[in-house]
């Protein structure tokens, strides 16, 4: 169960077995707004793959999700949706703040720049802290009630007790201390311009406590959500909820992460498996029933979230006055996770419950445009809004399909790229940090990782510290993650990178050093230039 302190500014709010909220004491008072102003819940999912997606080529038909498939079908879904970092921390810097994570103010990612030689490198460095410009404070000071359930991966934490990987969840004093973090995590997002927080996991799953309670809980999350919802309706004012699920990221192999221990949550073990969605263990029945391949039973499992919440938003009447956006992190294909190749910044998004129905979006779009998105729909004066790099999709939501962008652009480690027209260009610009290291400094980089990933139990694969760094400019060699990428794709080690997406989808064959296409080049190499120049840090010779 969630704990959260009573302090001056809070109050404690139970609501039921499994999830105990946090409601700022002003969050019940203030100006009443107009009820016509819709509800919003952002839904962000984790590392899920396009295959596990009806609404797309490659997923179509595999996978049993009938209440995101009816969404679809109601709302509008985004076929060329982007996110502008590839792994989780930044992507969801860049959906709660409109901008790109290299305009992170947070010290450390000052000091990773610094380390860098002034060049910004963009991974899971980019913390909002808690006087960073984001929606949810945007939208709390516009009258909004404001909450957060899930994942958070992004959000300056004060504390944070570890406790060993083998402790026992069941011994009083691991309790107290498992409570105590989520006592401290929920009071920290209310810090970060939340009324209410419940079901936080503050980074990925081995991260959060200890081996027993390494598995997933979307049942936990939807409560806190559901228990929100409920809160929401009670209130004079309308409602923002950021609800990030932990599925479909590891641990566990697809299609088995639902069949985790049901009791178990980084705040401990609850005391009875939760009843707010559909029974665990009619999954594989369905999915038989359906003729649906085992493997997909995350995605239904997530689904069957997802419909919980529709059926909570029309069983209190309110289903008409929100809006629901959903948009998965980042890529998670051909091992692209981490790159700024097509599977690592190619992800989903759909709007639902405003424009047109059963819309699709062919423009290239992308989650800086989220936040300005969710304040023209609410209404906020564009006065009041933060510095943002993205714009507001609200133009193709009624049914348009005119470009909003002239040019995308992406940043991870030591990489940047720019998609126009078709043609991608990819530079990869690693600093004197990388090009003048020592080997037994390459060998340090080696074993700390070895040991850090021991410590959940995980095995370090790469070994050779001459090994070129990968494009996240982190381990020579690269992660574990980083191999397959690195394996299907003989130019990765290239400066300079070009390609065709309407001929190469797949990014196999480089084009940079093709006579032919010198022209393209420049142009591209010029577009990434205007990127940059309004972004702090250099980049190689295209910013010094």
């Amino acid at each position: 169960m969630n704990e959260c302190k009573q302090s001056r500014r809070s109050f404690l709010w139970t609501v039921g077995l499994g999830a105990t909220g946090c409601l700022a004491a002003g969050a019940m008072t203030g100006k009443r707004v107009r009820a016509s102003r819709p509800n919003v819940i952002f839904i962000i999912t984790d590392d899920q793959k396009r295959t596990e997606f009806n609404a797309t080529p490659e997923g179509r038909g595999r996978n049993l999700s009938p209440n995101l498939d009816s969404m679809v079908a109601g709302g509008t879904w985004f076929t060329q949706m982007y996110a502008a970092s590839s792994v989780c921390t930044p992507t969801r810097y860049n959906c709660m703040t409109g901008a790109y994570a290299s305009r992170c103010a947070s010290s450390n990612f000052a000091r990773a720049a610094k380390k860098n030689l002034g060049q910004t490198s963009v991974q899971w460095n980019t913390f909002i802290d808690f006087d960073t410009p984001h929606i949810g404070r945007a939208l709390q000071a516009a009258g909004y009630l404001t909450g957060f359930v899930g994942k958070s991966h992004t959000h300056a934490l004060r504390k944070h007790t570890r406790i060993a990987w083998n402790a026992d969840p069941a011994d009083p004093e691991i309790d107290r201390i498992l409570k105590k973090n989520q006592t401290d995590a929920c009071e920290d997002l209310r810090k970060h311009g939340f009324d209410y927080a419940a079901s936080i996991y503050h980074g990925n799953i081995p991260t959060q406590a200890c081996k027993a309670l390494n598995f997933h809980n979307t049942d936990w999350i939807v409560k806190g959500a559901l228990d929100f919802i409920e809160a929401g309706v009670k209130n004079s004012k309308p409602f923002f909820l950021h609800m990030a699920t932990t599925i479909t990221h590891g641990p566990g192999a697809a299609g088995k992460r639902y069949a985790g221990n049901p009791l178990a949550t980084p705040a401990g073990l609850l005391k009875a498996p939760l009843t707010v969605m559909p029974p665990r263990d009619t999954i594989p029945k369905r999915l038989k029933k359906a003729g649906i391949n085992r493997k997909a039973a995350d995605i239904l499992w997530l689904d069957d979230g997802l419909g919980a919440i529709l059926k909570k938003l029309k069983a209190l009447k309110i289903a008409d006055n929100t809006v629901i956006i959903l948009f998965n992190d980042h890529g998670a294909d051909g091992g692209a996770k981490g790159s700024l190749y097509q599977g690592g910044a190619r992800s989903e998004g759909l709007i639902y419950g405003t424009g047109k129905k059963g819309h699709r979006v062919s423009q290239l779009v992308q989650n800086i445009d989220f936040a300005p998105t969710i304040l023209e729909l609410c209404g906020v004066p564009r006065s009041d809004w933060p510095k943002m790099d993205g714009v507001s999709l609200t133009p193709l939501l009624a049914g348009g399909d005119n470009p909003v962008h002239k040019s995308l652009y992406f940043e991870i480690g030591d990489s940047r790229a720019v998609i126009k027209d078709g043609w991608k260009y990819l530079a990869v610009r690693h600093t004197d940090r990388i090009n003048k290291m020592s080997l037994a400094e390459r060998k340090r980089l080696l074993d700390a990782a070895t040991r850090n990933h021991a410590k959940v139990g995980k095995k370090w694969k790469v070994t050779d510290p001459e090994a070129p760094f990968a494009h996240m400019g982190n381990y020579p060699g690269g992660n574990d993650g980083d191999q397959r990428c690195i394996a299907a794709r003989p130019h990765y080690f290239d400066p300079d990178q070009l390609f065709d997406l309407s001929k190469d989808p797949g990014e196999k064959k480089n084009l940079a050093k093709i006579p032919k296409h010198a022209g393209r080049l420049e142009e591209m190499k010029k577009e990434l230039t205007a990127h940059l120049a309004n972004l702090p840090g250099g980049f190689g010779e295209f910013k010094l």
